[in-house]
Formats: C-alpha cells, structure tokens, sequence
C-alpha cells in the first residue's frame, strides 16, 4: 500500500514539475532580453572574485565545524556517531557470519 501512493504521489509531483517547467520555458519566450539582462550581470563577476569567495567560505565552515567539534557537544556527536557506525559494524559482521553458516 505505500508503494502505491509513493508511485502515485512521485507521478503527480513530476506531473507538476512538466507543467510548471512548460509554463516557464513559454514564459521565457516572451521575455527574450531575460535570459541576456542576466548573462550581463555575470560578465561583472570576475571567477576570480568568485573563487575568492567560495575559498573564504570553505575557511569559514572549516573553521565554524572545528570549533563545534572541539566544544563539549561536539564531543557528545562524536561518541554517538562512533557508537552507531560501531553498532553497525557488529550487526553487518553478524549478518554475514550467519549467512556463510547457512550456506555450508
């Protein structure tokens, strides 16, 4: 039962994702300056300047994601996330042994 309303939900969904892109691609033939307005704003931004950018932003997350894991809660996150990868590292070691039982 929810196989079918999963397949029937994804159906409508992408049914509404046809019509809506239809409905955009249309509205962009009228509109035929839009699409070059926006490559003009492009051709300001150097990649340069961009790159710049996005490198500062890795520093930052990089930096931000450290502190958090150097702080107490981080250290919470850390032994849970070692107690589920390990829990599941035992429950898959158990799976396969009880499977080369079962075929010997």
């Amino acid at each position: 039962m929810r196989f079918k309303t999963g397949f029937l939900l994804g159906c409508a969904a992408g049914a509404w994702g046809v019509v809506k892109a239809s409905h955009l691609k249309n509205t962009d033939a009228a509109q035929g300056d839009w699409p070059r307005t926006a490559g003009s704003r492009a051709e300001h931004v150097s990649a340069e300047a961009t790159s710049e950018r996005v490198r500062a932003l890795g520093d930052l997350a990089r930096e931000r994601l450290s502190g958090f894991l150097d702080s107490p809660l981080g250290g919470v996150a850390r032994d849970r996330l070692a107690e589920m990868v390990g829990s599941s590292l035992r429950r898959t070691g158990a799976d396969s042994a009880d499977e080369t039982r079962g075929q010997t």
